[in-house]
């Protein structure tokens, strides 16, 4: 599992080279934000990196309207997570969306922005199961 970053060049590569060798790859293009970002909204468009803090603090604040939460990496992930796991079908269906609307596109790159972490959390709810 990992994200795009700015590895621009080397994204394609990694997710291809991986296929190649049987291995399912868990991928956010442009961030692992994005999955957070669509258990409270559909979003298609690219955004900056930056922005997508902006975004999932004022979507954290919208639903417990908690007005002194900031998203961040390491201090405020533990809350948020506890706020959206009852979400957790919403941004499968969001993130399902947003990959049929790249259709027949190859490039893992040109599919910003775009998700594949629902497909690691399908497998290990049914794990669970």
């Amino acid at each position: 599992m990992f994200d795009k970053d700015d590895f621009d060049k080397d994204f394609d590569n990694a997710i291809n080279k991986a296929i190649g060798n049987n291995l399912k790859v868990a991928y956010s293009n442009e961030a692992f934000e994005l999955w957070f970002l669509l258990h409270f909204i559909f979003i298609n468009s690219t955004i900056a990196r930056k922005d997508y803090n902006k975004k999932i603090t004022e979507n954290f604040r919208k639903l417990t309207g908690n007005k002194k939460y900031k998203y961040d990496k390491v201090e405020s992930v533990q809350l948020l997570i506890e706020k959206i796991k009852n979400k957790e079908s919403e941004a499968i269906k969001n993130a399902k969306k947003l990959l049929k609307q790249y259709g027949d596109e190859n490039s893992f790159l040109k599919k910003n922005p775009s998700t594949t972490v629902h497909l690691l959390v399908e497998k290990l709810n049914k794990l669970k199961s």
